[in-house]
């Protein structure tokens, strides 16, 4: 989606020119991107998830990220793309947990065959299934980000590839029968 484009877009005309040697993002730069992150709603998700994701990814880019990176990332092909793969894979998608959780959740709640258990506490389930399944997120995510990446060089927004991972989904169902249990 254009949410993170938008985003990042954003921060790279807030970003003031860096040295090209390995500066560190600054605390500033941080904090710009994660009020340009923020401005745009995210419909995908709650305003809690989308600031988990924000905040996460701001704090990720000052772990993973040089100024040099933000200052020359680009989702066009060319030499600014290598930063922005590199943005989506090692601080963005660290961060897809719980908006990925929110988002399994969600879905187990609506899901009419889960409904068909007449559970005491469909909640119960539900939750557990979302947290259990997303708990390994952080590190599954960069690497289904840098997959597609391969496949699709040109994608700028990684949420929905990694939300509907056929991998995830599949351990969702794997984590119905053990989370059952709270449902009942």
């Amino acid at each position: 989606m254009k949410f993170i484009l938008l985003t990042l877009s954003a921060l790279c005309l807030l970003v003031t020119s860096a040295p090209a040697r390995a500066e560190p993002v600054s605390q500033d730069t941080a904090n710009d991107y994660y009020k340009a992150c923020m401005t745009p709603d995210d419909e995908r998700m709650s305003d809690d998830a989308q600031e988990s994701l924000c905040g996460c990814t701001s704090a990720q880019m000052m772990l993973v990220m040089t100024a040099e990176d933000i200052k020359t990332m680009s989702p066009k092909p060319g030499p600014g793309r290598a930063a922005y793969d590199k943005m989506l894979a090692e601080a963005y998608g660290p961060c897809m947990q719980v908006p990925v959780e929110e988002n399994l959740y969600e879905g187990c709640m609506k899901d009419g065959h889960i409904k068909q258990f007449a559970l005491k506490d469909q909640g119960k389930l539900c939750r557990c299934l979302a947290t259990t399944t997303t708990q390994t997120l952080p590190i599954e995510a960069p690497k289904i980000v840098r997959k597609t990446l391969e496949t699709a060089p040109g994608m700028t927004d990684p949420y929905d590839i990694i939300a509907y991972d056929s991998n995830l989904r599949k351990r969702a169902l794997d984590n119905l029968t053990p989370c059952l249990h709270l449902g009942n």
